[in-house]
């Protein structure tokens, strides 16, 4: 895996980043000193050169409007078609962004902050026809965003800390899931489209599984070394695992104490 990126500051209060990657391997594959090179782009490496892969590309930008505010997000394309000349170009854009904002210390409430984030990853994001070492997993888990493809994600919540001792957070989580998953076969249904017609799919793809989570959690370290942690929990959910018509609600919540010893050595 390389990448490199170039940081933009073009305002005192505006960041904006540039981004590629590219994912390459394959049998008494090795390492190549074309991908090491920071300003050449791996795109056109990947399609000229003998070697495969799967390029990502990205742009992301950081704003603070006021000094207790920051807006951000981020666009992110795996694949884009520009021409309408076959019917590979039918492919559906494997995208994903994000985006967000967050409010620090809102109407003087100090230690305070509100948040809340969107995130979109279509199917067949992150994944790879060149072979299983273009798909953008490790250890079977995504390298990408943590859901993997095909969801969307609405975020919101606050963070507190009223005192420096203790913190308290409250986050509300609604999540949707199609069928379409990082490891799946890459498929392409829109090369049997006849030629004049345009290849759909809905988003999230197949049976959505549908998900509603409230997290509460309050965090207590009365000295250094020492935190006591008390987290509750909220789960509803219909379609599990992308089944029709199968449901499942949960709640509970732990008690954890652990202990700092030397900076080394954590007991909980």
């Amino acid at each position: 895996l390389s990448g490199h990126r170039l940081d933009i500051k073009p305002a005192r209060f505006l960041r904006i980043g540039i981004n590629e990657a590219l994912l390459f391997g394959g049998r008494d594959q090795s390492y190549s000193l074309f991908l090491i090179n920071p300003v050449i782009f791996f795109h056109g490496e990947q399609m000229n050169g003998p070697d495969g892969g799967n390029t990502i590309g990205s742009i992301d930008a950081t704003w603070m409007p006021r000094a207790d505010v920051t807006v951000y997000g981020n666009l992110m394309i795996d694949d884009f078609q520009l021409e309408k000349s076959g019917p590979g170009d039918l492919e559906p854009d494997q995208i994903g962004w994000l985006v967000g904002a967050n409010w620090a210390d809102p109407f003087d409430w100090t230690g305070t902050d509100w948040f809340g984030e969107y995130t979109r990853v279509t199917n067949r994001t992150y994944n790879g026809q060149g072979g299983a070492w273009e798909k953008w997993l490790h250890r079977r888990q995504p390298i990408g965003h943590f859901l993997g493809n095909d969801f969307d994600r609405v975020l919101v919540g606050m963070r507190c800390w009223p005192k420096p001792q203790w913190f308290w957070s409250l986050t509300y989580e609604h999540r949707r899931r199609g069928e379409g998953r990082i490891e799946n076969p890459f498929d392409t249904p829109w090369m049997d489209v006849p030629i004049g017609e345009n290849y759909h799919e809905p988003f999230p793809f197949g049976v959505v599984e549908s998900t509603n989570r409230i997290d509460c959690e309050l965090n207590w370290m009365p000295f250094w070394g020492i935190r006591t942690r008390l987290a509750l929990y909220w789960i509803d959910g219909k379609n599990i695992e992308n089944t029709s018509n199968v449901s499942r609600s949960d709640r509970g919540g732990f008690l954890e104490l652990s202990f700092d010893l030397l900076n080394s050595i954590r007991l909980r």
